[in-house]
């Protein structure tokens, strides 16, 4: 059985092409190149490695997240797009409610 990830060459002097790695592992990306990616701070990139809510690769002591990673990251915190496609306006007419442009040119007592 061969490891998922990186399976070692059995000589010592093997080439380093000698090495299989797993398609599922994309670029390695630095913590301050996933935040800019991201579009958020530095520190959220470690939180989130912290808290182990995002896959990442420790090499010696340097962090660093697959850009596969980041895309499931990003996936699963996508919001689908509500199931309908009616606007307020679409509602407020079904309804009967007088529209918003209406309301505008309605005239207004003044408040005291």
């Amino acid at each position: 059985m061969t490891d998922s990830m990186t399976t070692a060459p059995t000589r010592p002097d093997a080439p380093l092409s000698d090495f299989q790695t797993s398609s599922s592992v994309g670029a390695l990306l630095s913590v301050d190149q996933v935040a800019e990616r991201l579009g958020t701070p530095t520190r959220f990139v470690r939180r989130l490695v912290a808290q182990r809510r995002i896959g990442f690769c420790r090499i010696g002591r340097y962090i660093r997240i697959s850009d596969n990673d980041v895309d499931a990251f990003i996936e699963a915190g996508r919001v689908p797009p509500a199931p309908w496609s009616r606007s307020h306006e679409d509602l407020d007419r079904e309804l009967g409610r007088p529209d918003a442009a209406s309301w505008d040119s309605t005239p207004r007592r003044p408040m005291h």
